[in-house]
């Protein structure tokens, strides 16, 4: 985006902007960001969705959410957006904050139609971090603690296919070497590449 200069730096009204995370839609005339916002008087981290399709100061804004959207931070203390991902398209996935430091409740939510709802893959069950969409869109990775083990639980990562999700089906975590995740507070945040 250098190549305009009011995308470089991305400023609002001169005044910069504290973007926390960024995701480019596919056709790379859009991207999504979270930033810190207000809503309803509470200070609150918002994803917005901009056309930077022109380049002008002030992008349109295509979407904000959760926000009035949906209530993703209901009874919770910690307004805050960690990580999100986007299919590039319509769907993003996204995460609550319930326990070590950042597993919680996954949600998906469908820009097209402005819906959200818990999806929690794995037998209806928190807990959930780190969604990421597979290139193409149609899989969803993601690290997974079973909240009910306790202080037992141990961090898997799952692969799965996500026109499957909700109709039953039992998925197993990917095969990796034991004790591969050590802490269950760390943040591995992990991504696809392409196979070679």
């Amino acid at each position: 985006m250098a190549q305009c200069p009011v995308f470089a730096p991305y400023t609002r009204g001169g005044s910069s902007v504290a973007v926390k995370n960024v995701r480019w839609s596919i056709d790379e005339q859009q991207i999504a960001i979270s930033k810190l916002g207000v809503v309803d008087g509470n200070s609150q981290d918002l994803i917005h969705i901009l056309d930077i399709s022109e380049c002008i100061e002030t992008p349109p804004r295509l979407d904000e959410f959760p926000g009035r959207r949906f209530d993703y931070y209901d009874n919770s203390t910690t307004w805050v957006i960690q990580n999100f991902a986007w299919d590039g398209q319509f769907l993003f996935t996204l995460f609550t904050h319930k326990r070590n430091g950042g597993y919680g409740d996954l949600w998906v939510y469908n820009t097209d139609l402005h819906r959200a709802e818990i999806i929690n893959p794995i037998g209806g069950n928190c807990c959930y971090r780190d969604p990421y969409w597979s290139p193409d869109g149609r899989h969803l990775l993601f690290l997974y603690q079973d909240q009910s083990l306790g202080s037992e639980t141990n961090t898997q990562l799952y692969y799965a296919a996500f026109g499957t999700i909700g109709t039953g089906l039992s998925y197993a975590p990917l095969p990796l070497p034991e004790g591969f995740f050590q802490d269950p507070r760390e943040n591995p945040q992990p991504v696809l590449r392409p196979a070679r």
